[in-house]
């Protein structure tokens, strides 16, 4: 869901002094966003409030020759807000400033998902142009402009609508449909003097959803939860290492898995496979192969599995070079379906090597296993023609009857 404007306090009002007490804006709740924009006439070292933690956008303020300053700021907040937000520093310098409420804002990590400053020093009415480039779709823009003269403001950008008119600082904001450019935004004083001008792009709460990746995802590596393409992926994943939860292809994958290395949860193929997954190596959890059509290739060089490796359809190929199996390596197709291709070259199995239909190939080379290797399929095995033995059961002396003409 896209990050929102919500609401704007009451601006601060200009006046000398070493505190901008900026009012808080209505609804400020745990896990909203607060941006605060301050305009001074001085270049000052600013203490933000106790308690949450402000971020100063640009790590600077950004200059408007050597006769304004504004400092652009954002909070997270963590918990009800009420009052006002005061900022300090040494020395009496003119300020005003003005504080806006953001909603569905992104809810860890750094929201600015772009932003762009410019100054300058001559004396105009229109701020210096800014721009960014969104990421998202209707994407929050925030537009802070600063002017060395109190006459208010008389025009933004097309799109853009003013929040607060505060003399010598505004805050107006607009909404990006698409991402990409934003173009120049400026803003138009009704005075002239030194100006400045803060753009930011707001990233939203969550990404909205799986959508289709059309390409690929390489060289992924140390991911502590999973790696997942839960959309038609167009091309491959390759070299993700060091997985620690899991790495699963939830639809068709027209490509290869290569080079998965370190798998400690699970490595999943949860539909037809048209490629390979090769490489896979030291996975402590399950490499499974799961759905409604057959494996197209071969799963090859997996070794040091301690989990199990599946394949729950028909096999149209290889499973070749597994070593050091410490489960189970399963070929279970339903019904009567064949494997049409060879096990070989599994070594070190400390579990069960189990192919539960028809074997139409071989298993070979099946080395240091310290289970039982089964092939149940067809024919099926023969019942036990005796009925079921209870407990005291005893076989019975058979009687034979012959005739006196016997004997």
């Amino acid at each position: 869901m896209p990050a929102v404007y919500e609401a704007v306090g009451a601006g601060l009002g200009g006046a000398s002094g070493t505190t901008a007490p900026v009012p808080v804006p209505a609804g400020v709740v745990a896990g909203k966003g607060v941006f605060v924009c301050l305009y001074l006439e001085a270049n000052k070292t600013i203490t933000p409030p106790a308690g949450d933690t402000w971020t100063l956008i640009g790590g600077a303020p950004v200059a408007g020759g050597s006769s304004i300053w504004s400092y652009v700021y954002w909070k997270r907040a963590s918990g009800v807000d009420s009052g006002n937000y005061t900022f300090t520093w040494t020395g009496s310098t003119w300020r005003r400033g003005g504080a806006v409420r953001v909603g569905d804002m992104l809810a860890t990590g750094d929201p600015v998902a772009a932003f762009d400053q410019a100054g300058d020093g001559a004396s105009a009415s229109t701020t210096p142009a800014v721009s960014v480039t969104t990421d998202e779709a209707d994407q929050l823009l925030l537009l802070f402009p600063c002017c060395f003269n109190d006459a208010g403001w008389t025009s933004y950008t097309a799109g853009y609508t003013e929040r607060l008119d505060n003399g010598e600082m505004a805050i107006a904001t607009a909404v990006r449909a698409t991402p990409g450019s934003t173009g120049s935004v400026t803003a138009t004083s009704a005075g002239t003097g030194a100006r400045t001008g803060t753009l930011v792009a707001v990233s939203e709460a969550t990404s909205g959803g799986p959508v289709s990746l059309a390409g690929t995802s390489a060289a992924t590596a140390g991911a502590a939860a999973s790696l997942a393409a839960a959309r038609p992926l167009a091309g491959s994943v390759g070299g993700a290492a060091a997985a620690v939860g899991s790495l699963a292809r939830a639809r068709p994958l027209g490509g290869a898995a290569a080079g998965t290395a370190a798998v400690v949860g699970a490595a999943a193929v949860a539909r037809p496979l048209a490629g390979s997954v090769g490489g896979v190596s030291a996975a402590s959890g399950a490499l499974t192969v799961l759905g409604g059509g057959q494996l197209q290739g071969a799963s090859g060089a997996a070794s040091a599995l301690s989990g199990a490796l599946v394949v729950d359809r028909p096999l149209a190929g290889t499973v070749a070079g597994a070593s050091a199996l410490s489960a189970a390596l399963f070929t279970d197709p339903p019904g009567s379906d064949d494997l049409a291709g060879e096990s070989h070259g599994v070594s070190a199995l400390s579990g069960a090597l189990v192919v539960a239909r028809a074997l139409d190939g071989a298993v070979a080379a099946v080395s240091g296993h310290d289970a039982a290797p089964n092939i149940v399929g067809f024919p099926p095995p023969i019942a036990d023609p005796l009925p079921p033995r209870s407990a005291g059961w005893r076989p019975r002396p058979t009687r034979v009857r012959t005739s006196a003409a016997a004997l």
